[in-house]
């Protein structure tokens, strides 16, 4: 009876490990690399009592390259946003040795990508992207002066420094100057009063050497008349 038993335990023993799905290890380099905009704009410069409208927009690529050609197979790309659970419908298409895949994204947060060759897993990005915010001068300021104005935005975990760049209504380049802080005195010309221009910060995070995160944020904003 005990031999029995012994047995039956190694047959259970080998049928599970055959039922186990092997995880392909397949060599090459994976990044990633996303680019994010956030827009405040007035909803007609030429009547900004009309209001203003906000929308956000981007887009994530996955990168790789692999060691070896493949043979006559597919890769399977899953996406979950928030949470790494509830993936969306995946996408099956033909694998190349070295490809992208793009996405687009509408809000900032967190993104899983599930990369499998032949339903098996062979690499994983998770994804984590802020949100970069102007808050002054903006749509909503009433006293913005001709000179004198503090450029204010938040600051994001990574970034070493970001550029600011200011339009006018033409959308010639006004003024631009690069700094770590996220406070900053506008120190260009006068601008012109009863105009509006167009605030422009951005900046890049560099994640593990290899993958990027570039941000940026605009704002409209109306200067005074005197």
């Amino acid at each position: 009876m005990k031999k029995l038993y012994i047995f039956l335990i190694v047959i259970l023993t080998i049928f599970a490990i055959s039922c186990t799905k092997q995880e392909v290890k397949i060599e090459g380099n994976y990044k990633y690399s996303v680019s994010f905009l956030k827009k405040v704009k007035f909803k007609d410069i030429n009547n900004v009592t009309l209001g203003d409208t906000t929308y956000t927009t981007g887009e994530v690529t996955l990168y790789w390259d692999l060691k070896k050609e493949p043979k006559d197979t597919n890769i399977i790309i899953e996406k979950a946003e928030g949470a790494d659970s509830a993936y969306q419908q995946p996408i099956s298409y033909q694998l190349q040795k070295t490809d992208n895949f793009r996405d687009q994204i509408a809000n900032a947060g967190k993104y899983f990508y599930k990369v499998s060759i032949d339903k098996n897993l062979i690499n994983k990005y998770s994804i984590e992207i802020p949100e970069l915010t102007i808050y002054s001068p903006s749509t909503k300021d009433t006293a913005v002066s001709t000179k004198n104005i503090t450029i204010y935005f938040n600051k994001v975990n990574g970034a070493e420094k970001y550029n600011v760049a200011l339009l006018n209504y033409k959308n010639d380049l006004v003024w631009n100057i690069e700094s770590a802080d996220t406070q900053i005195t506008y120190t260009g010309k006068e601008l012109e009063a009863g105009y509006v221009y167009n605030l422009i910060v951005s900046t890049e995070i560099v994640i593990d050497s290899i993958n990027k995160v570039s941000l940026t944020s605009e704002s409209h904003f109306l200067v005074n008349k005197k």
